[in-house]
């Protein structure tokens, strides 16, 4: 069973942010939302071993069984004004490919704009929401609620049959079972150490824009990009400064694409 004592038994060394630990709870980041009233210290997460209704990208649900994956959301003090805020998502998406490969055999790649890909099908999704709470003295602060599932386990009986052709897990059906304490430690290590020891919101943004395109799953192919039946079919060139999609045009023409659903 996995706990927050479990948890921290697994750290290399102290760290500033709390870990609140939930059996089981409708979603990480509703009660993330909650903590902000008591402004609580950076990296603070909110970790559950199930989600009841579990928050995904778009309005969708997160498939958040018990046993098998690793729910939480890691809280961000955000700095007033941050040189990077459009790249946090793909700050965590980063975190998570180098807590997978130290953990692994796997390769990940990143499909923009949050998704975290292991042989092509998702293994980890990402939700990010930014808010601002003003304390007793009038003080405001701002934080970044940072919704983070992570498939680690196959799950007993296999993915619902609606996105079992697109899901994977770090290990497969009959694979050796990964501890989901010692992962869900190392991903808040690797968290603390991109966002909290790096302070990558405030640094130079290239050599991270260099590895997230060295680790998409899109550039240089065909996609669309839009939502429901208002899809452009573009192709993909690359990560923008700002955190956008650099893509091209059946015109020509090169933009930068902000929001929507890759196909």
């Amino acid at each position: 069973m996995l706990s927050a004592a479990k948890i921290r038994a697994h750290l290399s060394g102290p760290r500033e942010g709390d870990i609140i630990y939930y059996d089981s709870i409708p979603s990480t980041q509703n009660a993330a939302r909650e903590l902000l009233d008591s402004f609580p210290p950076d990296g603070t997460a909110i970790v559950a071993g199930s989600q009841s209704s579990g928050q995904g990208r778009l309005g969708r649900s997160f498939f958040s069984p018990s046993q098998s994956g690793l729910y939480l959301s890691y809280l961000k003090k955000l700095p007033p004004r941050p040189k990077n805020p459009g790249l946090l998502t793909s700050f965590t998406a980063l975190a998570l490919c180098d807590l997978i490969e130290s953990h692994t055999s796997l390769k990940p790649k990143i499909k923009w704009p949050n998704d975290v890909l292991v042989g092509g099908k998702k293994v980890s999704g990402i939700l990010t929401h930014a808010l601002t709470k003003v304390g007793a003295g009038g003080a405001a602060f701002s934080y970044a609620i940072i919704g983070i599932g992570l498939n680690v386990n196959y799950p007993s009986g296999g993915f619902p049959k609606e996105i079992a052709a697109k899901a994977a897990a770090l290990t497969g059906p009959g694979e050796e079972s990964l501890g989901r304490a010692l992962i869900c430690a190392g991903l808040l290590e690797e968290l603390d150490k991109i966002l909290i020891l790096k302070d990558a919101l405030n640094s130079d943004a290239e050599p991270y824009l260099e590895r997230l395109r060295g680790k998409s799953s899109l550039l240089g192919k065909k996609i669309c990009v839009g939502r429901g039946d208002d899809c452009e079919e573009v192709l993909a060139l690359g990560i923008a400064p700002d955190g956008g999609l650099l893509v091209r045009t059946k015109t020509g023409q090169e933009k930068v694409v902000y929001a929507g659903e890759v196909l």
